[in-house]
């Protein structure tokens, strides 16, 4: 479906491809490096018909080191023609700028936009966008008696599942002013579901804001999603009159208690707390903590805490800490119905400990070895298998000699990562313990003392380009090609594997795979999105020479790939 700009939602680029089996046909061809020589992309915006004067273009990285930074912009002219110059080589998003209409043809991932891989030298032309005028739905929010609901969220949400399933709105246009009037604008056509309110069981509550709470309703005056009255919106068109009624306005309430010691009772002072709503479980009846967060307020002399302002859920309060810290927090469950709930205690342990050692592959220079050991974003995660157990990543401080130690470490599985911000050209290869790979993670025992750690990474500034071939049909609309790459010998299996890169197919088929260490690697190819069959990558090898480039082409095709044979 087309997309709105304002409702780009999160698309993981760094998503995890799983092994399959099949292969495709192809050769690597190791080239040298060419001069880096900057690119120019050049297109129009048109509504389909005429140019669009004055729509803002611009051009971001998506590389996790960016911070999905603009790495330029430009205005159409009269014609709605646009030309970025002096592009420095790499992979991008480009995207026009024009809230309030529909982009037909970008892609639904995060940045929003459509992938460019460009290389040294390279003039794109022709790199068009067709715009047409969003819909807009429009409406009054009151209260059980009439009166205007101010400044509260309007969601507007797709009731298709063949549209993405979010379509949450960001900034004023989505809020009641002071008359209880919403005016969402820059829709796509489609069938959309409007409420207001928040649902006590999605494990997303807002609190800090008045001391009021409506619950979920959906226009005009369902509490059941089911109930809801299905809006069909028209391209370009505005539905009006979509007002909602809510209940009564239920209170905010607050949770008390104290942190202790669990070795000996006494009070822990100065710990972050933080909470998270409960969603309530599936099958089997395990609940689990949903988003989470903290106030920024940390427990007084004696270890108080208070949670003020929380609507009617169930809660999980619990100790966090950024930090390497000693201790581990116990989690307490919190029902929140109409009364303030008071005299909570929390228990805070003495965890485990791990000491080891990074060494990174591939930097012969001492100066710099030690420059990019300090940059390493070395993180850690226990897995417990106990859904309410308390959040327990932190990145991790490096010694100058490679040496680091965790502390506080409850009982479980310990996972260690690279983290953010990342490095680029820096990638994880293995862990092990006592010389032995931990392809599974690292057992921690109550209390225990671990040593003999190693984590083996690599540094590489080689480069994979691809071009994939899409015969047999032409791809679903809003489908993405993912290529990843994986360094022989690495270990792929577990929640957590380790060596894939992945990169972007653009709209020309092309992709780069950058920060390489030389070596031996597996390229598979996937296809992601609606209505996209899950059938197994089509995959090769190539060879990756220090420093250098290869070049690699992918022939897909669609007639078989759709039915599941990746063989040649």
């Amino acid at each position: 479906m087309p997309n709105s700009l304002a409702r780009a939602a999160a698309f993981a680029l760094a998503c995890v491809l799983a092994c399959g089996a099949g292969a495709a046909p192809c050769a690597a061809q190791q080239t040298a490096p060419p001069k880096e020589a900057p690119a120019t992309v050049a297109g129009r915006v048109t509504n389909g018909e005429k140019g669009m004067p004055g729509v803002e273009i611009v051009l971001t990285m998506p590389d996790q080191t960016s911070n999905y930074k603009s790495a330029a912009r430009v205005s159409t002219d009269a014609e709605g023609r646009f030309r970025l110059t002096g592009v420095a080589p790499g992979r991008y998003h480009l995207m026009p700028v024009a809230p309030a209409h529909v982009v037909s043809d970008l892609g639904s991932g995060w940045p929003p936009g459509r992938p460019i891989t460009l290389s040294p030298g390279d003039t794109v032309e022709d790199f068009n966008f067709t715009l047409t005028r969003g819909g807009v739905i429009t409406g009054r929010v009151t209260d059980s008696e009439g009166k205007p609901v101010i400044g509260e969220q309007v969601n507007i949400l797709s009731a298709d599942k063949s549209q993405r399933p979010m379509s949450f709105f960001i900034g004023q246009r989505n809020r009641t002013d002071d008359r209880g009037v919403y005016r969402a604008y820059g829709l796509a056509a489609g069938r959309y579901r409007v409420s207001v309110g928040q649902d006590r069981n999605s494990g997303n509550i807002s609190v800090g804001g008045p001391r009021r709470f409506y619950r979920r309703t959906f226009h005009p005056d369902a509490t059941e999603e089911a109930q809801a009255k299905i809006i069909e919106l028209r391209e370009g068109g505005e539905v009006t009159e979509v007002d909602i009624s809510v209940p009564k306005a239920s209170r905010t309430f607050k949770a008390e208690g104290r942190f202790v010691s669990a070795e000996t009772g006494q009070p822990m002072p100065g710990l972050q707390f933080a909470f998270g709503a409960l969603i309530p479980g599936g099958e089997g009846g395990n609940r689990r903590v949903g988003s989470y967060g903290s106030t920024g307020q940390r427990t007084n002399a004696r270890g108080e805490f208070v949670l003020d302002e929380l609507p009617p859920s169930t809660y999980a309060i619990f100790a966090v800490s950024d930090e390497n810290v000693e201790w581990y927090s116990d989690t307490a469950t919190v029902d929140i119905e109409d009364a303030d709930v008071t005299g909570l205690e929390i228990k805070i342990h003495r965890g485990a400990s791990v000491n080891g050692v990074v060494q990174i592959e591939g930097v012969r220079d001492r100066a710099a070895y030690a420059k990019l050991l300090q940059q390493v974003p070395l993180a850690r995660h226990v897995e417990t298998g106990n859904a309410l157990a308390a959040p327990s990543w932190s990145r991790l401080v490096i010694a100058p000699d490679g040496s680091f130690r965790i502390g506080g470490l409850r009982p479980g599985k310990l996972r260690l990562m690279l983290g953010w911000p990342q490095v680029k050209g820096l990638s994880m290869v293995r862990i092990e313990r006592d010389n032995v790979e931990a392809r599974d993670g690292i057992e921690i025992t109550e209390a225990a003392n671990i040593s003999g750690v190693r984590v083996l990474l690599a540094y590489g500034n080689a480069v994979i380009r691809g071009q994939v071939n899409v015969t047999g049909g032409t791809l679903p609309q809003g489908a993405r090609l993912m290529v990843s790459a994986r360094r022989a010998g690495t270990n792929t299996s577990g929640p957590m594997p380790m060596g894939m890169q992945p990169a972007e197919v653009d709209t020309r088929g092309r992709f780069t795979i950058e920060g390489l260490a030389a070596g031996e690697y597996e390229l598979q190819l996937r296809l992601f999105g609606p209505n996209v069959p899950n059938a197994p990558p089509l995959k090769q090898n190539v060879s990756v020479p220090e420093g250098g480039e290869s070049a690699v082409t992918f022939a897909l095709n669609l007639a078989t790939f759709n039915k599941g044979d990746t063989t040649p």
